[in-house]
């Protein structure tokens, strides 16, 4: 009798395992809030809500997307700056099924200048290489330098060709796209991180 209680216990342990949480799902690239359905997620994942705060060229936008947290760097805050674009992204994690219930949240810009110093340049509707002789102080020491040719749609859905330098968190450098929400890559060859 005890070997079949422990039997059930143990399937019912692996079924749990294997079936992972659920977590709300949604993406609203020009607003606060989304509601999201629940999905499944592989693995024993968390659920993020990731907020993200873009100006670009004085246009200001919120975006809030809804996942499971595969892959991505729970309870941070990254950054993509220059003279014209400056986006930051707040990562929340949480564990239980659906929990992501949270709408928009961008904690205060704490950064103080005193990092690596970069190129910063910025060219609208163009393709080719952004240079520039003038520089710029990243925010945070471990920020690198970036640069970007290409062309993408805006978080209002409008597509925008430029190229541009400036100063990047590492972890936008490694997820890229997947963490900048409210801009869609359309054809670039990424987003290059400089050593």
């Amino acid at each position: 009798m005890f070997s079949f209680i422990l039997y059930i216990v143990v399937f019912l342990a692996l079924t749990v395992t294997a079936h992972g949480s659920r977590c709300l799902k949604c993406l609203n690239r020009n607003g606060d809030t989304c509601e999201g359905e629940s999905v499944s997620c592989k693995g024993e994942s968390q659920c993020f809500v990731i907020s993200e705060y873009s100006n670009m060229g004085g246009q200001v936008h919120h975006s809030i997307a809804k996942g499971c947290a595969e892959g991505i760097p729970c309870g941070s805050t990254s950054y993509v700056n220059n003279k014209m674009v400056l986006i930051r992204d707040n990562v929340q994690c949480c564990s239980g099924d659906n929990c992501n219930t949270n709408n928009y949240y961008m904690p205060p810009d704490n950064g103080k200048p005193g990092g690596k110093v970069c190129s910063d340049c910025f060219k609208g509707n163009s393709s080719t290489e952004c240079i520039g002789d003038q520089t710029m102080v990243c925010k945070h020491e471990e920020d690198k330098c970036f640069t970007y040719i290409g062309q993408l749609t805006n978080p209002e859905g409008v597509e925008v060709k430029f190229s541009n330098n400036g100063c990047m968190s590492p972890s936008i450098c490694k997820h890229g796209f997947d963490l900048v929400i409210g801009f869609q890559d359309i054809s670039s060859s990424g987003i290059h991180c400089l050593q």
